[in-house]
């Protein structure tokens, strides 16, 4: 497991959850940031390691836009 794989499962572990609690309608956008604020450090690690990347940030939202939805 890479140490973003391992970020990225750690930012989605709560994410059936956060998904019920938004109710029947809510867009991506708001369930990023939810999920996001609830797993602040599991963000951060995941950004440290898109970190020898050129562009970080959109690394490591590629990577949160490629995760698979239920």
């Amino acid at each position: 497991m890479t140490d973003r794989t391992d970020a990225l499962d750690r930012l989605f572990v709560n994410a059936d959850a956060i998904i019920d609690s938004l109710g029947d309608e809510f867009t991506s956008q708001q369930f990023l940031r939810r999920v996001i604020h609830e797993q602040q450090h599991a963000y951060i690690d995941l950004l440290v390691a898109c970190r020898g990347s050129d562009i970080p940030f959109d690394q490591a939202h590629q990577k949160i836009g490629g995760r698979p939805r239920r």
